[in-house]
């Protein structure tokens, strides 16, 4: 019996390990409070990934002071709950836009995108179920989106924003 209780509790540290050492941060401190993350892009790449306790920390000051809000992601249909702010380093939205290719750690943030606001000239979006703008693409979308639907509620990995 006791060999099983070890095994139970080296499976328990094993996994407490591989979820600190992987970069995977939960979506709320410890306290319970949550967190608040900015993600930086170029017109084709992320750039950056910060979050800290609050979002008055340092790092994401600096962040809002050197980029433009593109877009501000949120847990809950309404633009409810935690929230992830993607911005852009190269100005407002164009007809280029911006691509976030991957928002895997964006998405597991806020526990699932479930409505988006857009700023600074991006009119229009496309989301993605899988990550590289793979997966159930929703078209074009205009503006703000309350609730992204069904089919994506949860599910945005990744997204392109432009001037539209």
């Amino acid at each position: 019996m006791a060999s099983w209780r070890l095994l139970g509790l080296s499976a328990a540290l094993a996994l407490t390990t591989a979820a600190t050492t992987t970069g995977f941060a939960p979506a709320t401190h410890p306290t319970g409070t949550a967190r608040a993350c900015a993600v930086v892009a170029d017109h084709h790449r992320v750039l950056s990934h910060t979050c800290a306790d609050s979002t008055d920390a340092p790092a994401l000051r600096a962040v809002r002071a050197d980029n433009t809000l593109l877009v501000t992601l949120y847990q809950d249909a309404g633009f409810e709950g935690q929230q992830t702010s993607l911005y852009g380093r190269s100005g407002a939205c164009d007809s280029q836009g911006y691509s976030f290719g991957d928002l895997t750690d964006a998405n597991s943030q806020v526990n699932g995108i479930s409505s988006y606001r857009v700023y600074n000239n991006c009119g229009a979006s496309s989301i993605f179920t899988g990550t590289g703008f793979s997966g159930q693409g929703s078209g074009v979308n205009h503006g703000d989106q309350g609730y992204v639907g069904d089919q994506w509620n949860d599910n945005v990995y990744s997204m392109k924003v432009w001037n539209g």
